[in-house]
């Protein structure tokens, strides 16, 4: 029986399309609350997103 592959590690830490998003609106808008708003989410969402992505180091 074949081995299951291992995960790709590097694939696995890059942030959430959703973290993405958040990231280009907040820049777009230059405003979480703003951001927040044409997303459809709350700014705490996308204040958390955006510390998803500084842990990864994008």
């Amino acid at each position: 029986m074949a081995k299951s592959p291992q995960p790709d590690q590097a694939l696995l830490s890059m942030p959430s399309f959703k973290a993405m998003r958040s990231f280009v609106a907040a820049a777009k808008y230059r405003n979480f609350t703003r951001a927040a708003e044409a997303l459809c989410v709350t700014q705490a969402a996308i204040s958390r997103r955006r510390q998803r992505i500084r842990r990864v180091g994008v």
